[in-house]
């Protein structure tokens, strides 16, 4: 006859396991890595220690309740290195991009906002619309551009918005896109740049123009182009000769202008 294992016995039989495999994952991820200075094994420990405590707990997942559980490290060294995930994230990113390019290729840029809600925090957040509720939430909107090839998908950067009551200095969405800069000056390679008609404002697009990014995008009827050396709004392309995709619902027109 069996007995049901609850979950903190579970936690107390598997987690020493799910250590050791994100140790020797990280270990082998950047062993050799040009793109990642030495760390030593602490460092890696630590890592894995904390990967492993986000994976496991379902509740509390603080520094506290991981070292106290999981142990192997101190409450202190999950605290330095969460002070420290900036730098250590962006080598762990440069390391593992060259990885999955040699393998499925290069990928494509996504760039767009997202919302994370906050409803008990009102002195850090603000009233934003959420359009999955349809209505208005005290939330945060995040601006991020991600690294994907279809299957794997890679947070690159990111920036906080904020309405204009609720900073000194108010900068609109569009600003905060133009770190796109920070992936072309560390040579992460990629096809083109997508995002939806939000970003898509001359001052963007001449800006990844000027760092010879190729941009998918949408562009709204009125907007004037220049299509084979000729001036005109696009609702005069939409004339044009259309391909019916099932998928999208929607006749599609490829135009280089």
């Amino acid at each position: 006859m069996y007995q049901m294992c609850d979950l903190d016995g579970l936690i107390k039989l598997y987690p020493y396991t799910v250590i050791h495999i994100f140790y020797c994952s990280i270990s082998l991820l950047i062993a050799g890595s040009k793109y990642v200075p030495y760390l030593p094994a602490k460092a890696i420990l630590c890592v894995a220690v904390f990967i492993s405590g986000l994976t496991v707990l379902d509740r509390k997942q603080t520094q506290s309740k991981i070292a106290k559980t999981l142990g192997h490290v101190t409450h202190d060294d999950l605290n330095r290195l969460t002070s420290n995930i900036q730098d250590m994230f962006q080598h762990i990113v440069m390391s593992v991009i060259p990885l999955i390019i040699s393998v499925s290729g290069p990928g494509y840029l996504i760039l767009d906002d997202v919302i994370i809600p906050k409803p008990f925090a009102h002195w850090m957040s603000a009233m934003d619309y959420d359009y999955t509720q349809k209505r208005h939430i005290i939330c945060q909107r995040i601006v991020i551009v991600i690294w994907t090839n279809g299957i794997i998908y890679i947070p690159l950067a990111f920036a906080f918005w904020h309405q204009k009551d609720f900073v000194r200095r108010y900068r609109t969405k569009n600003q905060p896109a133009r770190f796109i800069y920070w992936v072309v000056r560390h040579n992460i390679p990629f096809s083109y740049l997508t995002f939806d008609n939000w970003y898509a404002s001359k001052q963007n697009m001449r800006f990844f123009n000027g760092l010879g990014i190729k941009f998918v995008t949408r562009l709204r009827e009125n907007r004037w182009i220049i299509y084979n050396d000729v001036k005109k709004k696009v609702s005069q392309l939409i004339k044009c000769e259309c391909h019916y995709y099932g998928k999208l619902n929607a006749y599609v027109i490829r135009i280089v202008v």
